[in-house]
């Protein structure tokens, strides 16, 4: 069996036929073995870690693929009543926790300084969300995670992933879902950092040289860079379709063939 994860990307999103169509289903008819893809449109990296954890020290897998998610999201545990009348949320009339995900509306950088064009930034809000639960988040989203805290997460996410993959025995491929939330700001890493209590002190951090040693698939492209430079159809919300899926999923099985995975063989 194999284990995939990620966003909407790998989840298929916009596809007609997303569960014979995506990527994942094609690898796993090519290999005739089950398929598990746990990736949710909007999820996050922080998400992606989580349940791959979760599931991996659950079930019994063969091989791990994760397309890992724009690095301007995180996920959060909403505790509270749902009354918000949404039919997509079970147990209304409880509290029982669940997971949320940050999903922006629209999302812009200046280029000049690399902070969120906070006019021009904006969460979308949940229908159970309250008005003072939604101010706090926006705040936070806008105010605390800037790039730097959200790239250098992300790649504790991965790193995180990938050791426990390794300890774990399980085989595994990263792969992104663009590289453009990557590469451009891979440079960030080489810059002096410190720590700060009632004192400061510098901090102990990965250079892009060692980051990049560790995970090399952040210099590569990702499944958007890739169907947009083999000219194939993007849908209207800007997600690839039946032959940018096809497209990935010869990419993927050419990089299980050639991993020489045991079970594939």
């Amino acid at each position: 069996m194999i284990y995939f994860n990620g966003c909407s990307f790998t989840n298929g999103y916009e596809l007609e036929k997303k569960f014979t169509d995506r990527f994942s289903s094609r690898i796993c008819q090519h290999f005739n073995t089950p398929e598990d893809n746990d990736a949710k449109v909007g999820g996050s990296n922080d998400r992606i870690w989580r349940s791959t954890m979760n599931h991996c020290l659950t079930n019994e897998y063969d091989l791990v693929v994760i397309m890992w998610t724009g690095i301007n999201r995180i996920e959060y545990l909403q505790i509270g009543k749902n009354t918000s009348g949404n039919k997509y949320l079970p147990n209304t009339k409880t509290k029982r926790p669940r997971w949320r995900a940050t999903n922006w509306k629209s999302h812009v950088l200046a280029h000049r300084n690399l902070e969120i064009d906070k006019l021009k930034t904006n969460l979308y809000k949940h229908q159970d969300s309250t008005d003072n639960h939604f101010h706090y988040l926006n705040g936070y989203m806008k105010e605390v995670r800037n790039i730097r805290h959200n790239l250098k997460y992300s790649i504790s996410y991965m790193l995180s992933t990938k050791y426990f993959l390794e300890a774990e025995g399980i085989p595994y491929l990263f792969y992104t879902f663009s590289s453009g939330q990557y590469k451009p700001f891979l440079y960030l890493l080489d810059e002096d950092y410190y720590e700060a209590a009632n004192n400061y002190w510098d901090s102990v951090e990965l250079s892009k040289k060692q980051v990049v040693n560790e995970l090399p698939f952040l210099l590569e492209d990702g499944f958007y860079d890739l169907v947009k430079k083999a000219k194939l159809p993007i849908g209207k919300l800007d997600h690839p379709l039946e032959e940018g899926h096809e497209y990935m999923a010869k990419r993927i099985i050419e990089d299980i063939e050639n991993e020489k995975i045991q079970a594939f063989l």
